[in-house]
């Protein structure tokens, strides 16, 4: 009982501290997630015009990119200050568990959905080029 309550207490506890060694860690993670999010956010302009599997499925993910960074920021802060009860433990594991999580869905959906949507949107393409490529044929046929 006492190694449940002593886990309980490292994750709940109110102010946990200055001393933390993840400081450096966790600003190049924000600064890695600001960059990536307007690297996306051009290639998602450009890409969007002409992909519109691309454009359907990745339309958030620069604007969760730069939120996510914005509550990493928040909370390295809030624990830097050490804001009682909104500097514990529990909110900085569960914010990086849940960008873990959103990070693997997003590389799901591309690696699932936007890459077979991606090749039904060239099939139908191709089938649309070929009906087009004998239209014109058998049409040019007919004027003769």
């Amino acid at each position: 009982m006492e190694t449940f309550q002593s886990f309980l207490g490292y994750f709940f506890t109110s102010i946990p501290g200055k001393d933390f060694a993840y400081y450096n860690a966790f600003y190049l993670l924000i600064a890695i997630l600001f960059l990536s999010a307007i690297i996306f956010s051009q290639n998602y302009k450009k890409k969007k015009k002409t992909d519109v599997a691309f454009k359907r499925c990745f339309k958030n993910v620069s604007n969760r990119l730069i939120t996510f960074a914005i509550i990493f920021g928040i909370l390295l802060l809030l624990r830097y200050e050490q804001i009682p009860y909104l500097s514990t433990r529990i909110l900085l594991y569960l914010t990086s568990f849940i960008f873990l999580y959103w990070l693997y869905k997003t590389v799901k959906k591309y690696k699932v959905i936007y890459l077979k949507a991606k090749g039904h949107q060239e099939e139908k393409k191709h089938s649309l080029k070929e009906k087009k490529e004998v239209k014109t044929y058998s049409a040019s046929k007919k004027r003769k």
